[in-house]
Formats: structure tokens, sequence, C-alpha cells
């Protein structure tokens, strides 16, 4: 059957594109769910997990393919010995072998065809492989993984919501949301630490500055130390009074030194005030 668009097109094949577009629509959706902050971190661990069990999907596909052509080779070998069609396993064909094994290895085992049969030794032996290794070791590595990587991400899960929101903004800027950029007071902006921006070498040049404010605190506090020291050699019970107002404009001058020494709050230097004689 064939409908016609702009070009003659088979409806077979366009239910199959259907098929996997609606797949795709429906999946889409997840990317817009990211909006609502108690599921923006479920989606998020979804790509997380994807991505921590790429090696493992790896070594499960290896032990996959190895059980199929087992049981593929030892299928062939029943057809071949049993006369009677009825009692041909579904694992004699390559593609019966794949959903045998694979579906043994999510834990439906069908074992109707492994006895009465002179592969029933080998039969069983490759079941009791497979049911180990890939059902009891490896499907149980993979829910540890899943639950470590689940307790991993719930830790940071705050952030992956403010994250996962800024992402979808920096993708939607081209529709200029904020028409009036004028009332703008701050633009947060996510980056990842691999990428390399110029932000490196501000901070850079603000280390330099924090760096050459507190060598000129500690000169400034060397000059006023060899001040205070000749002061006080110079005191006497005559000029105590002169000696009080020479030491308040100096309490003073150390003030504007402890102010144009912090940065953001920040303590430049380590020197420490000095103190005062007594009188």
């Amino acid at each position: 059957m064939t409908i016609d668009l702009i070009v003659p097109f088979d409806i077979i094949v366009m239910r199959v594109f259907e098929a996997f577009l609606v797949i795709f629509m429906f999946l889409k959706s997840l990317y817009y769910l990211r909006l609502i902050s108690d599921i923006a971190p479920l989606i998020n661990i979804i790509f997380v997990i994807v991505k921590d069990i790429k090696y493992f999907l790896v070594v499960f596909i290896i032990g996959l393919a190895a059980f199929i052509f087992a049981f593929w080779m030892i299928g062939k070998n029943q057809i071949d010995l049993e006369e009677d069609a009825d009692k041909h396993p579904s694992y004699g064909t390559f593609w019966g072998a794949f959903e045998h094994v694979y579906s043994s290895s999510l834990g439906e085992f069908d074992t109707e065809k492994y006895y009465d049969n002179p592969m029933s030794i080998i039969l069983v032996t490759l079941f009791l492989l497979m049911s180990f290794f890939m059902c009891i070791h490896l499907l149980n590595m993979l829910i540890a993984m899943m639950g470590d990587s689940f307790s991993q991400n719930n830790e940071i899960a705050e952030s992956k919501k403010k994250m996962s929101q800024l992402e979808f903004v920096v993708d939607n800027w081209f529709i200029n949301p904020i028409e009036d950029k004028k009332h703008i007071v701050y633009i947060l902006a996510a980056f990842t630490i691999n990428e390399k921006i110029e932000v490196e070498g501000k901070i850079d040049e603000l280390y330099a500055i924090v760096q050459g404010l507190g060598e000129s605190q500690h000169n400034l506090m060397n000059e006023i130390k060899n001040i205070q020291t000749q002061l006080s050699m110079m005191a006497s019970k005559s000029d105590q009074k002169n000696l009080d107002e020479a030491f308040k404009s100096l309490s003073k001058v150390m003030d504007d030194v402890d102010a144009a020494a912090n940065v953001d709050g920040v303590r430049v230097g380590s020197e420490e005030r000095p103190q005062q004689i007594e009188k």
C-alpha cells in the first residue's frame, strides 16, 4: 500500500519511521522536564549511569556473544541428531540462540530442550556457566554500579538542578528571552572545567594584584615599626602628650593600610599590627 505526498511513499516504511519518531518525541519531553526541580536530578542520573556503565556494556556484550555462539553450535547438533522436528530447539538458529541467551541473561530461563538428548550434559554445563557469569555476577555488578552512581549524584542533586536549568537557558538563548536587557543585573554562566576560557587569565591577574598588595603592606608595616621604635627611644615624661598624639596618627595610618590590604573581605598578608608602647 502506498500513499502520495510529494512522492509515492510506502505506508509500511512510513510506520517504521513513525515508530522511531514517536520514541524520540517522548524522549524529547525529558529535555523540558529538566525545568522541574524534583525531576531534573532523575533525568540527569539517567545519562550519568549510561556514561558510567559504558565499559561494563562492552564486557556484557562479549559474554553475550560467547554464549550465543556456544548454544547455536550445540543447537545445530541437536537438530542433526534429532529426526523429530518438534524436538528441535529454538537456539538451533542464530536469532533463536540470541533470544534464548539474552532472555536467560535477564533471568528468564527455558531449559525444556536441554534434557533427553545426547547433548544434555554439555547443555547443562553451558547453562550453569551462563547463569553464574551473566546473571549472578554481571547483573549484580551492574546493580551495584548503578546504586553507587545514584548515591554520588544524589549528594550533589541541588547543584545539578541549577546546572540543568542554566543549560536550558543557554541552549535557548537564541530566542532572545529578555528583550529589555538594560535591567539585567547579573548573568550566570555554566561551563565545564575542561573548557579553556579567559577567566583563567583574569584569575592570574587578580592573584598578581593580591600578591602586590601583600608586599606593599609588608613594606609599610616595616616602616611603621621603625617609626614606633624611634618614638619609643625618644619617649620621656615631658613629651608624653606629643607621643600620644603621634601614636594616634600612627594608628590611623595602620587602619588605612588594613583597609587597603583587604580584597573582597579577604585579608592580604600576614603581618600583625604593632602594639603601642606602654606609657
